[in-house]
């Protein structure tokens, strides 16, 4: 199940970094990136657990949209 926010704000954090991009093409590259991204950030979370280390990742609609119709291929 998807869901989204129509605004996102890090709180209680001294710092944060955003990134934007636009993604167009190659998905499943992307969703694999994704992965990865998360599974480095839980191996920084552990190593770190203090650090109050955590992301937002959001995308548009279209996306969404893209990784779900991708998904459903793969079943």
């Amino acid at each position: 199940m998807s869901h989204y926010h129509s605004s996102i704000l890090l709180e209680h954090r001294r710092f944060a970094i955003w990134l934007e991009a636009s993604v167009q093409e190659h998905i499943a590259a992307q969703r694999a990136g994704v992965h990865t991204f998360l599974t480095q950030l839980a191996a920084l979370q552990q190593r770190f657990p203090d650090a109050g280390l955590d992301v937002v990742v959001a995308f548009g609609d279209a996306l969404w949209r893209a990784f779900a119709a991708a998904t459903a291929r793969r079943r």
